[in-house]
């Protein structure tokens, strides 16, 4: 009897465990197939190509600005061109200062920044021209100290510069004629040619000088050397052709 009691217990376990196994198997089963689902990709299965995501913080791109239509007005008339020249008893006259009073013009480099550098003391170039409200810069190219200056009323101002590449700014807001020395070196002198007008330019070594962009009108046109002083002179500028005007200076 005792026997039989514990094969039947064993055979009752067994089912029982036969029992919750497969229940516990089946629901296993229900339950992967349901999260299966949940985690299974939407569309384009393993080789859709997904949209990369910009990082935090980058900045939005913009759209490109439109194109103009094709029948939008030009802001600029017909203009000409001046060539003037420039010499000294008769010979062509380098580096002198050439500009239009109250002319449109291109003007060497928008003329709002001129840069000196001295070398073997000496100002490179003599003469230079800017717009106001433009930058000069002053470049020490020498192994010794200059002491870059004016007194000028147009603007007054002092540079202690330490050799081999000091640079020293100025800002000019008047227009009018500055004269450039050093303390220390006395043969040392430049000219810092002040205009209100972006018609302007410096003659070159044939003595002549071209400004381009210049409305068609008669405009008075200014001259200046240097030692040589300064020369005026009146020129018209017609936008089918090219005007000239001529500063013959003298010793």
């Amino acid at each position: 009897m005792q026997a039989h009691e514990q094969q039947w217990r064993l055979r009752d376990g067994v089912g029982r465990w036969g029992r919750s196994t497969r229940l516990a198997f089946s629901l296993g089963l229900a339950s992967l197939a349901v999260g299966g689902a949940g985690c299974a990709p939407k569309t384009g299965g393993p080789d859709a190509t997904v949209a990369p995501t910009a990082p935090v913080g980058a900045p939005t791109p913009t759209a490109a600005p439109a194109e103009p239509a094709a029948n939008t007005p030009k802001p600029s008339g017909p203009s000409g061109t001046i060539t003037a020249t420039a010499t000294l008893d008769g010979k062509p006259l380098a580096g002198v200062a050439v500009w239009v009073v109250g002319a449109s013009g291109s003007g060497e480099a928008n003329g709002k920044r001129l840069v000196f550098h001295q070398k073997d003391n000496t100002f490179y170039p003599t003469v230079g021209v800017v717009m106001k409200g433009g930058m000069v810069e002053f470049v020490n190219d020498d192994t010794h100290l200059h002491n870059t200056y004016s007194h000028s009323p147009v603007a007054a101002f002092s540079f202690n510069q330490a050799a081999n590449g000091s640079r020293s700014l100025l800002k000019v807001d008047k227009e009018g004629i500055i004269d450039v020395a050093c303390h220390i070196h006395g043969l040392m002198r430049a000219w810092i040619v002040v205009v209100d007008s972006p018609a302007h330019g410096v003659t070159d070594s044939h003595g002549a000088v071209t400004i381009s962009g210049v409305a068609p009108g008669t405009y008075r046109a200014k001259a200046f050397a240097g030692d040589a002083g300064s020369l005026d002179g009146s020129v018209t500028v017609k936008a089918d052709g090219p005007a000239t005007v001529a500063f013959k200076f003298s010793s």
